[in-house]
């Protein structure tokens, strides 16, 4: 009989912390990015919409490894 022999995940959690977190941070771009596109990349007009100091959503941004442009 031949069976393919399937590794053991040696913890699941941590695939599932790794996904939450990848999950999380694109819940965080999205939001940014498509106003940025509704706003022709006005960073001004998108911190407004958005609610935010036009300094607070550069600083975000630069954590979300989101370019100026």
């Amino acid at each position: 009989e031949n069976r393919a022999i399937i590794p053991p995940v040696a913890n699941l959690s941590v695939l599932s912390d790794e996904f939450a977190h990848i999950l999380e941070e694109a819940c965080a771009k999205a939001p940014i990015l498509r106003t940025r596109v509704e706003t022709k990349g006005n960073v001004t007009k998108t911190a407004e919409i958005l609610g935010l100091e036009r300094s607070h959503l550069y600083r975000k941004m630069k954590a979300l490894s989101i370019g100026p442009k």
